[in-house]
């Protein structure tokens, strides 16, 4: 017979089927952290040193010297961090791994979806200044 989940996960909260963390990795392992657990654990290492060493090259105190530097504001759209829910995130060149610098997260998906190519860039504002003629024009 096979053995059921913990009613509880390693810190104590009761867990149901909604709020149990599956790793879609790990295939056939039994939960042994709710979301809440996993989601704490999870910011706790994008929030350290190791994380930011490993990933970006820097320690978490040249992330605040470029947050400072950038008055604590997203260098693309300008939001300020204490305007935004989630912390800024580090932008990087992929080709060379250099830091460009701290951004919002919409900011950041809109030039990685753009595969960090400035032409595609380009011409997507060519493109929505088209259509702002368009709308000044059928407004009058």
């Amino acid at each position: 017979m096979r053995k059921s989940a913990p009613l509880y996960c390693q810190k104590g909260h009761y867990r149901t089927t909604e709020n149990m963390w599956f790793s879609k990795y790990k295939e056939g392992r039994r939960p042994t952290d709710c979301k809440e657990c996993r989601n704490l654990r999870s910011h706790k290492w994008s929030q350290s040193d190791a994380y930011y060493m490993k990933f970006y090259g820097i320690t978490k105190d040249q992330w605040m010297e470029i947050f400072l530097k950038q008055n604590g504001a997203c260098k693309v759209c300008g939001i300020h961090q204490s305007e935004l829910k989630m912390n800024l995130v580090v932008d990087h060149d992929h080709a060379s791994g250099k830091v460009r610098g701290l951004l919002c997260r919409s900011c950041n998906l809109v030039i990685g979806n753009a595969k960090d190519d400035p032409s595609i860039l380009q011409r997507a504002i060519v493109y929505l200044q088209s259509f702002r003629g368009e709308l000044k024009l059928a407004q009058t």
